[in-house]
Formats: structure tokens, sequence, C-alpha cells
């Protein structure tokens, strides 16, 4: 064998995995699409927790450990920073992955009500899970 021919061999072989290299980066997900998975996960997590809890995202956030609530001297509790992963206009330039997927493995982990929600939430965090991977 010639060194042309294992050149020529060794360039059709780049020219393939070039094609494959594109023809895989077009199938991940870009980062819009990302943000907007995490903040369908989010939404989920929360709509699930007040649908199989009864409370709302002060107490999820309070129990999960995850977000802080802070009580304004009115009394009126907010959860800023949760709030800003509800809203894609609000989530964070970089989203702070571990906490999404700890928030959605809590209420998976806390909530056992068979719900279309549940089904809804496991599926999407799934697809947010292959899309980060992790």
């Amino acid at each position: 064998m010639e060194n042309g021919e294992i050149f020529a061999g060794l360039s059709a072989l780049h020219r393939s995995f070039t094609r494959l290299d594109f023809y895989l980066q077009s199938l991940l997900p870009q980062t819009d699409d990302l943000n907007i998975l995490a903040v369908k996960v989010m939404n989920l997590c929360l709509d699930y927790w007040i649908e199989c809890s009864g409370t709302d995202k002060f107490k999820l956030a309070r129990d999960s450990g995850l977000w802080a609530v802070y009580i304004n001297p009115d009394g009126w509790e907010r959860a800023q920073t949760l709030d800003k992963y509800l809203d894609i206009k609000t989530l964070p330039q970089r989203p702070n992955w571990r906490r999404i997927l700890a928030t959605a493995d809590f209420v998976l982990a806390g909530c056992f009500t068979p719900s279309a929600l549940r089904e809804t939430l496991e599926r999407t965090l799934q697809r947010l899970r292959f899309a980060i991977g992790r």
C-alpha cells in the first residue's frame, strides 16, 4: 500500500467523522431549548407539589432546603430565587442545573400520588437529564 492510498483513506475517514459530528451536534438541544426544558421541569415540580401536598411553593422551598424564603416586614413571603426559575424571561443566564434536578428529585421522592402531572414531570425530567448529561 502506498502513502498516497493511506492518506486518501485517512482523508475519507476524516470527512466521515466530520459529517457524523455535524449530524450529532444537530441532535443536541440548543441552549434555548435547555432553558425551556428547565422552566418546564420547575413548573411541573411546583404544580405536582401543590397537587399532591395541598401546600404552596413556599412550603416546597422550605421543606426541600434548596430555595430561600424571605419574609417581608409586612409578613408577605417570597421565594425570589425560586420564582426566577419559573419563567423563561427571568431564568438565570447560567441556571443551577444541580438545584433544578434536586428540586425534581425532592418532589418525586416526597409525592407518591398517581397523576398525569407526575408522569409528565418524570418524562420531562428524563429529557432534561439526557440533554445536560446527568
